[in-house]
């Protein structure tokens, strides 16, 4: 029977006075920055970097800061991690310390993320028959003495029995479990002392393979319980830290013969944990309590995790000392990495420093600097295609060149030049930037150019642009100049029915040679415009003038853009536009010029007529009426097509009010056309006078001798005489011309002087 004591390991809780400031670890490669293969700016960069993630808790997440103002998250793919793994069993937290998942999560985290940084294999334990063994731990839940008979082991697993008690002002305590072996096969007896691993037994031990031991927590404490530290309280311990001191200890780190083995008084002298702290002996924390580091031990430039004390409102993740010790005590240390990967499109060239970061979610952070060189990538152009010009004539190319770039940004400014071949100075500028380029879609431009040939001939033209770091490219076309006819129109609008001579056409030869007379042919669409045919240029005579008529087409097109082209023999064709609008109208006619208010519905009617002559179409016109408390009618009347008229009704509104005659304006609208209005008296009662207009007796709005000789008629009819009521149908003439309600002689005389005195009214 072989048998080994059980070590158990008390933590103290770390006292007030000793507090100190908080701190963020972060693991910072100190290496001068790598310097990677330079690429094309607008060209992706794939970046993947391999970082260290032995000191990183929990899951892993990675952000690349390109070093251009842009951060991005990355892909964080972890590898080299070990195949030991943690069974945590809760039978024995009979305190129920562990009520919630959280709690339960935080504490596998804690055991997962050193155990996936050690590499050994260890052997299973299967008792059977007369193999049988007894697991000896502290029960967490008591502290006492606690056995289970035959615990069954898988390969590469460590059992860490877990719960919570009363700890008198300590965190935690944990320690490797001890055992006790009973067996016919001496295999058995090995494995359960030493897991398989060679040297466990030796005097002075140099390696070590438990089954696993136990952990209990200070059910007092005022334990932080997250992986992150957003809301870890200045007075809380922080839970995972805890965590990860204690399962160091259930794995011999101050429970082990192998540590035993390094230690010398207050020192510790194991090769990887002296080559950590800088090839010296680690000061343990006392000769009666050497399993901890002394206390405020640094390493990687933070207090390490296996001193004895945890300042409140931090939290210590383990370093490269604390591994190293675990290494001595015999566990084979890996050094676990990720792989962080991104890509990026620089917009423009220089020199980029990057900075990837790695980082776990129960804390730790690597970073490295890397240093990427973006090159310059010169504008691709295309030159204008070849074309010909007028001799004297100032022109414009537009698109003289046009050109695209992988660059991109608010840097990214262009140059042009021109030069024309014919001697002159270059034309030069700013290209216009038409379309801002971005990651896959590069920057898009143009430039225009405008120039004047005085000599004719064949032209080679180059075109250059330029970006803001030098970068060039260059194209070139043909270009042949002519003697050209130059066409001006002097307005730019006119309507169509403007008439003769609504505006002028000047046309000029531009040649070098003016000692022949010229005859130009004109051309335009004739159902918009009428100019001559053709016109002659006498000889020395470069311009001449010609009217420009309007035709009214009586056709509804709307406003027509019109060119007028004029053209000879051995001159290129000169042309100009302008804007025909149009003008089609509507015209609405009453039928009868007074109704009574009382005629109500239909009182009158009333046409109205469009004068175009393309009517295939039906036309919605509106209807406004000034004053609808007198009369009213629809909103609106359709004309249906192949019609040019429809009628509609008009009624009188009754308002019991004694206002006498009131004129009511009718107004008719409809798209594309010119509206008309016409007039409709309503009144009260019938009238023998007019109100409108006094001396206009037969309402046909004029006043002429006839209005005279009505009344004259008459008088010599029926005799001067008061004047009844009239009935509607009796009026007019307005007899009544004074309104003395009396018809005679007067009445005559007051038109007839208004005649000889030129009024009309």
């Amino acid at each position: 029977m072989f048998a080994s004591t059980k070590n158990r390991w008390l933590c103290s809780r770390h006292a007030a006075a000793n507090r100190r400031p908080r701190r963020r670890w972060r693991l910072i490669e100190r290496l001068e920055p790598r310097i990677l293969l330079a690429t094309a700016e607008g060209t992706p960069f794939a970046l993947g970097e391999v970082l260290d993630a032995s000191r990183l808790a929990g899951s892993l997440s990675a952000e690349i800061d390109w070093g251009d103002g842009v951060t991005t998250a990355a892909d964080a793919s972890p590898s080299g991690g070990g195949s030991l793994v943690g069974r945590v069993d809760y039978s024995f937290d009979t305190n129920n310390f562990f009520d919630t998942q959280v709690k339960k999560d935080l504490l596998q985290l804690a055991v997962d993320t050193i155990l996936s940084q050690l590499g050994d294999d260890l052997a299973e334990i299967m008792p059977s028959g007369q193999n049988t063994w007894m697991a000896e731990f502290a029960d967490p839940g008591t502290g006492d003495s606690q056995t289970i008979t035959d615990l069954q082991v898988a390969a590469d697993e460590i059992v860490i029995f877990a719960g919570g008690r009363d700890l008198g002002g300590s965190l935690g305590i944990g320690g490797t479990g001890g055992f006790s072996v009973s067996c016919v096969d001496p295999l058995f007896c090995d494995t359960v002392s030493t897991r398989g691993e060679s040297g466990v037994t030796e005097a002075n031990s140099l390696d070590f393979g438990p089954w696993g031991g136990s952990i209990s927590f200070d059910a007092s404490a005022d334990f932080h319980f997250s992986d992150s530290t957003d809301d870890l309280g200045s007075q809380q311990a922080d839970f995972l830290s805890a965590a990860m001191h204690e399962v160091a200890h259930v794995l011999g780190f101050g429970t082990s013969r192998s540590w035993t083995t390094f230690v010398s008084g207050s020192v510790f002298s194991g090769p990887a944990a002296q080559a950590a702290y800088g090839d010296q002996g680690v000061p343990l924390a006392g000769t009666s309590n050497g399993g901890h580091w002394a206390n405020g031990t640094q390493s990687d430039g933070q207090e390490a995790a296996m001193d004895p004390s945890l300042t409140t409102g931090t939290r210590k993740l383990f370093t490269t000392l604390d591994f190293a010790a675990l290494d001595d005590v015999g566990w084979d240390l890996l050094l676990p990495t990720a792989t962080v990967a991104g890509s990026h499109t620089y917009g423009d060239d220089g020199v980029y420093d990057i900075i990837v970061t790695l980082a776990g979610s129960g804390g730790g952070v690597t970073t490295r600097q890397l240093q990427e060189t973006v090159t310059n990538v010169p504008p691709a152009l295309v030159a204008a295609d070849d074309q010909a010009v007028g001799l004297g004539e100032p022109f414009t190319i537009a698109d003289v060149g046009v050109f695209t770039d992988p660059g991109f940004g608010a840097s990214e400014t262009f140059t042009y030049t021109i030069d024309w071949g014919d001697g002159s100075t270059l034309g030069s500028g700013s290209a216009s930037i038409d379309s801002s380029g971005v990651a896959g879609a590069a920057t898009e431009g143009s430039y225009d150019g405008t120039h004047t040939y005085v000599i004719g001939g064949n032209y080679s033209v180059t075109v250059t642009v330029t970006d803001d770091d030098g970068g060039t490219d260059s194209g070139s076309f043909q270009l042949s100049v002519s003697a050209a006819l130059s066409v001006e129109i002097a307005a730019e609008q006119i309507p169509e029915n403007g008439g003769i001579g609504v505006t002028t056409l000047t046309i000029t030869r531009l040649s070098n040679d003016l000692s022949q007379s010229l005859t130009v042919l004109l051309s335009t669409d004739e159902s918009e415009l009428d100019i001559p045919a053709s016109v002659e240029l006498p000889a020395g005579e470069a311009t001449v003038v010609v009217d420009v008529d309007a035709v009214d087409d009586d056709v509804l097109d709307g406003a027509q853009g019109v060119t007028i082209t004029a053209t000879a023999t051995g001159f290129l064709d000169g042309t100009d536009d302008l804007i025909v609008t149009d003008h089609e109208t509507l015209s609405l006619t009453i039928d009868t010029p007074t109704v009574l208010e009382r005629a109500g519905s239909a009182a009158t009617f009333a046409t109205v007529r469009r004068n175009n002559t393309n009517i295939d179409a039906a036309l919605e016109v509106v209807i406004s009426i000034d004053d609808g408390t007198e009369a009213s009618a629809a909103e609106s009347i359709i004309i249906p097509a192949g019609e040019a008229s429809a009628t509609f009704s008009i009624d009188a509104i009754e308002d019991e009010i004694a206002d006498g005659p009131q004129l009511v304006t009718f107004t008719v609208m409809a798209g594309g056309y010119i509206s008309d209005s016409d007039t409709l008296r309503v009144s009260d009662v019938a009238s023998w006078h007019n109100a409108a207009q006094p001396r206009d007796v037969d309402g046909d709005g004029n006043v002429s001798p006839i209005d005279v000789l009505l009344i004259v008629n008459d008088l010599n009819s029926r005799g001067a005489r008061p004047l009844s009521v009239p009935e509607l149908a009796a009026v007019p003439p307005y007899l009544d011309v004074n309104d003395d309600g009396f018809v005679s002689a007067v009445d005559a005389l007051i038109i007839v002087n208004a005649l000889n005195n030129g009024a009309a009214n």
